[in-house]
């Protein structure tokens, strides 16, 4: 036989040839079992195994005190056919969330909402972790 036979080829040699009736998963687990054939790891397999062994590298900020780390996203909410954005704060080290819509996502509301997050927290805010998104940019990033 041939090196390259898959299973099934071999299982259809056996039929037609030697009369033999075997599934192609029976004879790859006859092949197998006599050591005739060893199975490659599949690219999946590799990329699975490499990346268990590297380390996730940490890359968010730690915060140590109240008002130390702020993450702020942005959520789009389609109500009645109208597009409405949330804005949600949260802080990474008192876990306190604050949330607010509105009907513009532009950085004057973006700023407006900051406002109103260090008024709600009740603590200043040393430093706001973003996705950078446009909301974020322009008269926010200016004032």
């Amino acid at each position: 036989m041939p090196r390259r036979w898959s299973k099934k080829k071999i299982a259809r040699y056996l039929e037609k040839e030697k009369g033999i009736q075997l599934s192609p998963s029976t004879v790859y687990r006859l092949l197998k079992t006599f050591r005739l054939i060893e199975r490659t790891k599949s690219i999946k397999q590799k990329t699975k195994q490499h990346s268990k062994n590297r380390r996730r590298t940490k890359t968010s900020l730690r915060a140590r005190y109240p008002g130390e780390v702020v993450q702020i996203d942005l959520k789009h909410l389609v109500l009645r056919g109208v597009t409405y954005y949330q804005y949600t704060a949260i802080d990474k080290y008192s876990r306190l969330v604050f949330a607010k819509v509105y009907e513009n996502k532009t950085s004057i509301n973006t700023k407006l909402f900051i406002q109103e997050v260090m008024k709600y927290f009740g603590f200043s805010i040393s430093k706001i972790q973003t996705d950078n998104g446009t909301e974020f940019m322009d008269k926010f990033a200016t004032d």
